[in-house]
């Protein structure tokens, strides 16, 4: 979505809630509901389940012990020569 399209979605809600939203308590609720949201886009969630971490864990590990990895220096030179 561009910046112009984002900027009239903004103007349209701002008009419907001077529109539609006329007391006090439909303000709060609101408000409410706009505060929940600030937050869940200031944190997203990046909370791994606990069933995926443990899988992912034993993933790794197979691998080191098969010998299917490198060492930040090996890393470090691949990535240098991009």
């Amino acid at each position: 979505m561009t910046t112009a399209e984002l900027d009239s979605r903004k103007m349209i809600l701002i008009r419907e809630i001077i529109d539609h939203f006329n007391t006090e308590d439909a303000l709060q609720r609101l408000a409410e509901a706009c505060s929940i949201i600030r937050k869940e886009e200031d944190h997203p969630s990046s909370e791994l389940p606990l069933q995926l971490f443990q899988e992912l864990t034993e993933t790794v590990e197979r691998q080191y012990e098969a010998g299917q990895c490198i060492t930040d220096e090996e890393l470090d030179k691949i990535i240098q020569t991009w």
